[in-house]
């Protein structure tokens, strides 16, 4: 796999879901490896656009190919050396980037239940319903994500996750964690701060 920072925490803001994704996410990275990194790679799903990308507080330049995310520092980060990024982004999720080591036909197929073929979808963004699941790609991830490479194995990041979404006041919110609800301007805010590391995190609303 390609040199990637480590990132053992992230934290999340989603901003009230309409039918765009706007997320706020500040994340504390650190270079594992014996050399340099000149750029820092993560994975994030391609229907999301970076509108803003920091490094200890500075703007930096970045660049994409699809799915795949490279940050650029002023200053290479050194073996040991740790960072603080921020990255805001927005937009629709890209359905296709979900489940990349599950083969086409199997993917694109349809869902018969009896008589029925429900419409499929890995991820809901709406203005009455949000559903992210991690295979989404929602948030960044340090690297590959693990159908990238497949079959090859990618590593596998645990992450001290704080999540908080506001959404409308006869909306209710789940996560990982327990949940911590505050009211403002008609209003719920809720918090998730889940006590052990996790690989994943996913959010349902409505």
């Amino acid at each position: 796999p390609l040199p990637a920072p480590k990132v053992t925490a992230c934290s999340l803001a989603v901003h009230r879901p309409g039918q765009e994704l706007a997320i706020d996410a500040p994340l504390p990275a650190v270079n594992p490896h014996r050399a340099i990194l000149d750029s820092l790679l993560f994975t994030l799903n391609p229907g999301l656009q970076i509108i803003a990308a920091q490094i200890d507080g500075h703007p930096v330049p970045l660049s994409r190919d699809e799915h795949l995310l490279w940050l650029h520092p002023d200053t290479p980060l050194a073996p040991g050396d740790s960072c603080r990024l921020v990255l805001s982004y927005r937009g629709l999720l890209d359905q296709r980037f979900c489940y990349l080591d599950v083969d086409d036909e199997r993917f694109t197929g349809p869902y018969k239940f009896w008589l029925f073929t429900p419409p499929k979808a890995y991820a809901f963004v709406g203005p009455e319903f949000l559903h992210l699941t991690p295979e989404s790609g929602w948030y960044p991830v340090p690297g590959l994500s693990p159908g990238a490479a497949f079959p090859a194995a990618t590593t596998r990041n645990y992450f001290s996750f704080r999540l908080s979404t506001t959404v409308p006041s006869n909306w209710t919110a789940f996560s990982q964690g327990a949940a911590v609800v505050d009211t403002a301007d008609g209003e719920l805010t809720y918090h998730f701060h889940p006590e052990q590391p996790l690989p994943q995190i996913s959010l349902t609303a409505g």
